[in-house]
């Protein structure tokens, strides 16, 4: 094998652009580099490529997949920092073309999908890793380790909360934001099935029986909304039953313009584990001292991430987060589906526009009130919010 680890890239800009920041830290330590980038319209891209073809001037630029897989390039890591209706397919031919996978989360848009990418990753003899950051690096199997250690007793619910503020433009981003289906093919965009789902992911594993199983949800209730115009929510308080576990609760949002840094709550018969997004995770059990631990900020999960995968093409006994653990987030999103989609009462949404220091202009839709609702959620309380009558509906 090569020295340096031979990775491939679907796309140089918006999370992809992260990505390749951290691979080109390893290329500068000669422990992986980029021999291939697709750029759907390289034009577009032409900044981060330029950066890109300094940095390794033997890169190969295609503008689609298949270029790239006809072109019999040879790599050890093929990296899909791609949309969710692209998952699917770019896996499976990433896999035919004899390459090792890291496919961004959410597995897929259905679990039709989602069990595709399980069986082609599971018939391979190349792995399949899914994104979740959070996964990867020791934290996550520390957490785990301390509930399956009983030191907070029986576990009786997961509970966790998320408001991130997202403007009218993130919802124009691209052809896909706030969408149910697009092409015939499911997305289901929202909250829990994106930006959240790291925490929802989180927070299913960290219920299942052992030290590698997620929890399987078999049913939900909870309520849907939306302050913007969308097909989606952008909204959701829901509760999950699951096979053999406690039940597993998310209060999150995007109808906000100040943030609430995801936050989660495992209730123990014996006491709590608390877990703070970029700050620390907590134990507070009876009858002993608090036990706490740091969590890394988003950079170096990434650099974890990136070396983990790194590690597995080297040493195949490495762990990766595989599409199996995966799949309970997508079977949690697809039960969900089935409940309706609330407009916000008008009354309880404020809208207003922000200019940043560079003149961008942003506007916003919030919810009144949002950020005390999804505290007293975080304790226990019931949440409530008023949805729009129907001749009141915002309109999608």
């Amino acid at each position: 094998m090569d020295s340096q680890v031979k990775v491939g890239m679907v796309g140089v800009g918006g999370y992809g652009r992260l990505l390749l920041n951290v691979i080109l830290e390893e290329q500068i330590q000669q422990i992986a580099r980029v021999d291939v980038a697709v750029v759907r319209s390289p034009e577009r891209s032409k900044e981060h490529l330029d950066v890109l073809k300094m940095h390794s001037p033997g890169v190969q630029v295609f503008q689609t997949l298949e270029e790239a897989v006809r072109s019999g390039v040879e790599l050890d890591l093929m990296i899909l920092p791609v949309g969710i209706d692209s998952h699917r397919e770019m896996t499976g031919k990433a896999l035919d073309a004899g390459w090792n996978v890291m496919v961004e989360k959410p597995l897929a848009g259905s679990v039709e999908e989602a069990e595709a990418i399980v069986r082609a990753a599971e018939a391979s003899d190349r792995f399949v890793a899914v994104g979740y950051q959070d996964m990867y690096g020791p934290w996550a199997r520390a957490m785990k380790a301390a509930v399956l250690s009983g030191a907070i007793g029986d576990i009786c619910s997961v509970r966790v909360l998320g408001i991130w503020g997202r403007s009218v433009e993130y919802y124009h981003r691209n052809s896909w934001a706030g969408k149910l289906v697009v092409d015939g093919r499911p997305i289901y965009d929202s909250p829990f099935n994106n930006a959240f789902a790291h925490y929802l992911n989180l927070a299913l594993y960290l219920a299942g029986p052992d030290l590698q199983s997620a929890v399987t949800p078999v049913a939900v209730d909870g309520s849907l909304w939306r302050a913007h115009d969308i097909e989606s929510c952008d909204t959701a308080c829901l509760n999950w039953k699951t096979a053999s576990g406690p039940d597993i609760s998310v209060f999150f949002s995007h109808a906000a313009a100040s943030d609430i840094h995801p936050e989660l709550v495992v209730q123990g018969t014996k006491g709590t584990l608390h877990w703070t997004f970029q700050s620390h995770w907590e134990i507070r059990a009876e009858g002993a001292e608090p036990v706490q631990q740091n969590v890394p900020a988003p950079l170096d999960v990434r650099r974890a991430m990136i070396r983990q995968l790194v590690e597995k093409v080297r040493h195949p006994e490495t762990p990766v987060y595989t599409p199996r653990q995966a799949l309970a987030q997508v079977q949690a999103s697809a039960l969900a589906q089935h409940l309706p989609i609330q407009p916000v009462d008008r009354s309880m949404v404020h809208c207003s526009t922000t200019t940043s220091e560079s003149g961008q202009i942003r506007q916003w839709r919030v919810i009144e009130g949002l950020e005390d609702i999804g505290r007293r959620f975080l304790q226990g309380e019931p949440v409530r919010i008023s949805a729009a009558a129907a001749h009141e509906a915002v309109s999608v």
